[in-house]
């Protein structure tokens, strides 16, 4: 069992970071422009929220709208780690 709520955390996005970068390159070859109009993107979010929530041990201050685009998440650049970032919002300082 980890020491801490911050391991169980670190552990959890470990064991799932593959998951995502397989399920964005899946995303990439299966989008089409003409499904563009029929995504809720921000349902989706709203619903990853409610699941990201309650899978972590702390409770994230997520954005209320999505701050990502189709596009961005589409992108073939697009990384975990960058999308995730746009979830805490700007650095301050």
């Amino acid at each position: 069992m980890p020491d801490s709520l911050h391991e169980r955390d670190a552990r959890l996005w470990s064991e799932q970071r593959s998951e995502l970068l397989a399920f964005l390159a899946g995303a990439r070859r299966r989008y089409a422009p003409s499904l563009q109009q029929r995504i809720d993107l921000q349902g989706l979010y709203e619903a990853a929220k409610r699941q990201g929530a309650a899978a972590l041990a702390a409770r994230p201050n997520w954005p209320a709208a999505c701050p990502n685009t189709i596009e961005a998440l589409l992108a073939p650049g697009a990384d975990a780690v960058t999308l995730i970032a746009r979830l805490k919002g700007p650095e301050k300082g």
